[in-house]
């Protein structure tokens, strides 16, 4: 098993960013709290995926994926979805892949 890497607070940033928003752009813009190099880390960690871009053919847009949505809540945006009560708490650290314990606690 591998062990679970803590997301830094720029990696857990840019995951947020993505979990409210469809798709974000993959250019380097301080402004934001993270870099392409935190959005790219998420990408190795298999949290998000690229897609292409809206706005710019050239480039790529980065989404989180279900494993970004269980890093932060333990369930996919499925799975969140398709509760009729309130929206989950998120984790109060963020890691992947996700301990044993907190899979079964999801």
């Amino acid at each position: 098993m591998t062990q679970p890497y803590a997301l830094n607070q720029y990696e857990r940033a840019a995951l947020l960013t993505l979990s409210q928003q469809e798709q974000v752009p993959a250019h380097d813009d301080g402004n934001r709290g993270f870099s392409k190099v935190h959005l790219d880390a998420l990408l190795r960690l298999a949290l998000a995926t690229k897609v292409p871009s809206r706005t710019d053919q050239r480039r790529d847009d980065f989404r989180i994926n279900d494993d970004g949505w269980r890093c932060i809540y333990g369930l996919t945006k499925a799975q969140i979805d398709s509760q009729s009560d309130r929206k989950p708490v998120p984790f109060r650290v963020w890691q992947w892949p996700l301990p044993a314990a907190l899979k079964k606690a999801a």
